[in-house]
């Protein structure tokens, strides 16, 4: 990151918070629809593997912006990514409550959120490591 010249830093840094500020606008409108709204848009079947994949993506630009804008290890910004996911995630549930058509307070809702942020977070680690190694080079005669 240090390396990235001033404006291609600076739009990645802006980009990630972005991507994160609409991650939470874009749940919290899903999260005051009616529930006959949210069951036309996809199966009951499908809930707990809704709530996973958005908290996965929840999670990679959260633990992305915070990589990018803090000097924290990766434990810490891992940490931080999955706590406060899974507290936005209870939170979510909670305001479901007051949802016309909604039950809200659904533990395994929560769970799954709680899970795919933490697989995003690490998902986000293992993919940043991944592309941020300076590649070795070749061994002679290949």
């Amino acid at each position: 990151f240090q390396k990235l010249p001033l404006n291609r830093a600076t739009f990645l840094v802006a980009a990630s918070w972005f991507a994160v500020i609409t991650w939470v606008v874009t749940i919290c409108v899903l999260s005051s629809m009616s529930g006959q709204d949210i069951n036309k848009m996809a199966p009951a079947f499908w809930d707990k593997g809704a709530h996973f994949i958005a908290f996965a993506a929840g999670a990679v630009a959260l633990t992305t912006a915070l990589r990018l804008t803090t000097e924290w290890s990766w434990r810490r910004v891992i940490l931080v990514a999955i706590i406060a996911l899974s507290a936005f995630g209870a939170a979510d549930e909670y305001h479901q409550r007051f949802t016309p058509g909604r039950t809200g307070a659904d533990v395994q809702d929560w769970m799954a959120d709680a899970l795919g942020a933490a697989a995003g977070a690490i998902a986000t680690y293992l993919i940043y490591g991944r592309f941020s190694r300076k590649s070795a080079p070749a061994p002679a005669g290949d």
